[in-house]
């Protein structure tokens, strides 16, 4: 590969010196169209805090379109640059390291500019790894390919000193929104080998080596003597359904176990699973969570499962799947009696985990196959949710109950007159009785004030009734509920 053909920078836009090193990194892109070839450089020691330019070319000369200025001295803003289309927008996005950009010493971190066209490029997020100690994040940054089958290239960056020089490499992924600033990976050179020094230094990606469908990554270890390569793992993405009714009706009976009468109702999870140089089938453990939402907070399930005649919340399975072919289980599940949360989503959970498989063959580098992962899920749970809710009857779309209260005060022996004097009487019972009018009342609540001198002893409600009965004597406070 050889050309004669050079550019000219336009000084007048550049100011540069000897000390700027400008041109320490170089990348190309398609930063302001699709169909045009742009170039960035960086220039570390710029003013002290380092800068990134874009040029496009016209003519014989390089025109500045972009730049951007490192935030603090000595951070080397510009030593790394990488030119990737993360939002798969038909234009190339930029990614300029700063390695030596400190709070305690060296951390390093990676900014993420997003390009909208024409030159125009939006800063969307800064990139720091473990933030670790003299890590030197961002010393190296590389476009990797689509290494999670997502249809959005992802990147590697280095942070080589990291962890006393053994170094760690970072994988971060593109998607629609340009880049997930979480990363999905941590590769330590302490974990892989012992002896690896300064592994991250260096990177390369976007080939496939093993010949499985997916780019590979080859990163040097140079005070080890050492190139690790590190094969990707075919993707396995897993769609799950989970089919429930509209709404809960727990005004009618719809289950019988004997003389039990049982609030209950059917769903189904339903499970397929896809992807590129993937085994035909996989064997697929999940768990079914029942008020899923209501469990994570540390609150009792209003529904459960009977499995084996024992209430439970969590169902385990497993299935062998076929690829590309759903498989639909059915349950029952119950609701619990005197349930008084009607309001809250019901929400169902399927979390999901690859079991055992066996690997056929080798990749077409006849290296051994590699056994598959499942896709990653931008730092969240692997799992899917529904939810449903409870039937309310509302006829109004707000479900406005029209509650009335009416009391009586029953004194014990034949006191009648209107006021009552201590010691008097023993016991106070107060008669109350609560009407509804309107859309059904949820959770609905009664509160009692009374002297100090009054003691609290019970209530009882009178069956099939709304009547309540407080039964006082001298001294307290009540809640009825």
């Amino acid at each position: 590969m050889s050309s004669n053909t050079s550019y000219n920078l336009n000084k007048e836009e550049v100011q540069s010196d000897h000390f700027s090193y400008l041109g320490y990194a170089v990348t190309a892109g398609h930063f302001s169209a699709p169909n045009v070839m742009d170039v960035a450089a960086g220039a570390p020691q710029h003013s002290g805090s380092g800068k990134a330019y874009i040029f496009k070319i016209e003519g014989g000369s390089l025109v500045k379109t972009f730049e951007a200025s490192g935030s603090i001295m000595g951070s080397y803003f510009g030593s790394s640059l990488c030119g990737v289309d993360l939002n798969r927008d038909g234009l190339s996005d930029l990614l300029v390291g700063a390695p030596m950009h400190s709070h305690l010493r060296d951390e390093g971190q990676v900014t993420v500019y997003l390009s909208r066209g024409n030159g125009v490029m939006e800063e969307a997020g800064v990139l720091k790894g473990d933030n670790a100690y003299n890590a030197h994040f961002g010393e190296s940054i590389a476009a990797i390919g689509d290494i999670d089958d997502d249809g959005y290239q992802d990147v590697a960056i280095g942070a080589p000193k990291e962890e006393e020089f053994a170094g760690a490499v970072y994988i971060y992924h593109g998607d629609s929104e340009g880049i997930i600033t979480k990363y999905s990976m941590r590769l330590s050179g302490r974990t892989i080998s012992p002896g690896l020094q300064m592994f991250g230094q260096s990177i390369s990606g976007s080939v496939d080596m093993d010949g499985n469908g997916y780019a590979d990554v080859t990163i040097g270890a140079f005070m080890a003597d050492s190139v690790v390569l590190l094969r990707t793992r075919p993707v396995i993405s897993v769609d799950v359904f989970i089919f429930l009714p509209v709404s809960i009706n727990i005004t009618v009976p719809q289950c019988h176990e004997g003389p039990q009468n049982l609030n209950c109702f059917n769903l189904s999870a339903c499970l397929q699973f896809r992807g590129r140089q993937v085994p035909g089938q996989i064997e697929l453990l999940y768990n079914l969570t029942a008020d899923a939402d209501k469990r994570q907070r540390g609150q009792p399930s209003r529904i459960y499962f009977s499995q084996n005649g024992v209430p439970v919340s969590v169902v385990s399975q497993q299935l062998n799947l076929d690829i590309n072919r759903e498989v639909c289980q059915h349950f029952t599940a119950y609701v619990k009696k005197d349930v008084k949360d009607v309001f809250t989503a019901i929400s169902f959970e399927v979390a999901y985990s690859l079991g055992k498989h066996v690997l056929e063959g080798a990749s077409g580098g006849h290296l051994p196959s590699l056994a598959p992962v499942l896709r990653w899920k931008k730092g969240g749970k692997i799992a899917a949710k529904n939810e449903t809710f409870f039937e309310k009857n509302c006829l109004s779309d707000d479900c406005a109950a029209d509650l009335r209260l009416s009391g009586q005060l029953l004194l014990s022996g034949l006191h009648s007159k209107p006021h009552l004097a201590l010691g008097g009487v023993r016991n106070i019972s107060l008669n109350l009785t609560v009407s509804n009018t309107g859309d059904d009342a949820y959770d609905t609540n009664i509160y009692f004030n009374f002297s100090r001198e009054v003691f609290y002893i019970n209530f009882w409600q009178k069956s099939g009734a709304t009547g309540y009965s407080e039964h006082m004597e001298p001294e307290g406070s009540a809640v009825v509920e």
